[in-house]
């Protein structure tokens, strides 16, 4: 019987130290391009497999990324509000396995001391939040955290900027579409699509109210929120409401105050998840690729690991969303649709 190939073996094979072998399979940096494509040839023509609890016992790495979200409860406590983070997850597990690393799905956490029962390398944050905790935990044990959506001020080594969260696309829609007094409905919480969105009117000179909600009431509070915006402004022809749990809660004000959507109210989104198509009438929304958002988190995550603290903040920039039309923005979805985007259910 053939016993498995050991880390003393690959060495031996490939004529380098037992350390500088550990250092080419564990993904450290040190050894030369050729010398890593030859210890790997000979792993792979050996048959060679770490033994990841070993691994673990000797301090290595755990090779393990967690994607981790500050949403509140009230949003993603459902499975249609989980859904942003699964639809990350599954492009983002896929490139991390390609790249030698396991990835944890973690629901919301309660308490930052819950990271205590998690072992990781690595945490993606989706839509960080400025007044949150879980980043500067992070950053005090020494975990490299990268995190979709910019913050300014928040302590991280990577960020996947998203621009203007897809204000600028929306927006843009609305206006086409023939709004003449737009709305923007935001959560209070200071988390990176209201920063964005917020600076975004801000910097555009965009002629749009801006109103907020607490969405860590939930979907009541984003109903009264919207009902008193369009009683006191009976003018307003159109809402972006950025988080769709906020959009429901738009329409559901406009149906208590008789307005029609889309006959006069216009209504977007922005993720292109179950509430947005399960919204009466469905919810026109950004197409976010997430492929591309998962890309970029793979290739910073590598790179943060890879490099250790010190090299600054890395930053990557996905490109503009495009944008599903659908019933709440036109009244046919086979109209004029937004250059690189969808249409349809």
């Amino acid at each position: 019987m053939n016993l498995p190939a050991t880390l003393a073996d690959v060495a031996a094979a490939a004529g380098v130290s037992r350390s500088t072998a550990s250092l080419v399979l564990n993904g450290r940096p040190g050894p030369s391009a050729a010398t890593v494509a030859k210890v790997r040839a000979v792993a792979e023509d050996l048959g060679y497999r770490p033994d990841v609890r070993a691994r673990r016992l000797r301090g290595a790495r755990s090779h393990c990324v967690a994607l981790l979200t500050t949403v509140p409860e009230a949003v993603a406590g459902d499975e249609s509000g989980y859904s942003f983070q699964i639809a990350l997850a599954v492009p983002l597990s896929r490139l991390l396995l390609a790249r030698g690393y396991s990835m944890l799905l973690v629901p919301p956490l309660q308490d930052v001391r819950q990271l205590d029962e998690l072992d990781m390398d690595a945490a993606v944050i989706v839509e960080p939040r400025r007044d949150e905790p879980l980043t500067a935990e992070l950053h005090r044990r020494g975990v490299r955290t990268v995190v979709v959506g910019d913050v300014p001020g928040l302590e991280v080594d990577a960020v996947v900027d998203r621009g203007a969260s897809g204000a600028d696309v929306v927006l843009a829609h609305l206006r086409d579409a023939g709004a003449r007094h737009i709305a923007v409905v935001l959560g209070r919480e200071e988390n990176s699509v209201t920063v964005n969105v917020r600076d975004h009117v801000r910097r555009s000179g965009e002629d749009v109210v801006v109103v907020t909600a607490d969405v860590d009431r939930g979907g009541d509070a984003a109903r009264s929120a919207a009902r008193d915006l369009l009683t006191a402004r009976p003018e307003t022809d159109a809402v972006y409401a950025p988080t769709d749990l906020l959009a429901l809660g738009v329409l559901a004000a406009a149906r208590d105050l008789g307005r029609s959507v889309p006959g006069d109210l216009l209504v977007a989104t922005n993720f292109n998840g179950p509430r947005a198509l399960g919204a009466v009438p469905p919810l026109t929304a950004l197409d976010l690729d997430m492929t591309a958002v998962a890309e970029a988190c793979a290739g910073l995550i590598v790179e943060c690991v890879a490099g250790g603290a010190g090299a600054g903040v890395l930053r990557r920039t996905v490109p503009r969303p495009g944008l599903v039309v659908r019933e709440s923005t036109s009244p046919s979805v086979s109209g004029t649709v937004v250059p690189g985007s969808v249409s349809g259910r």
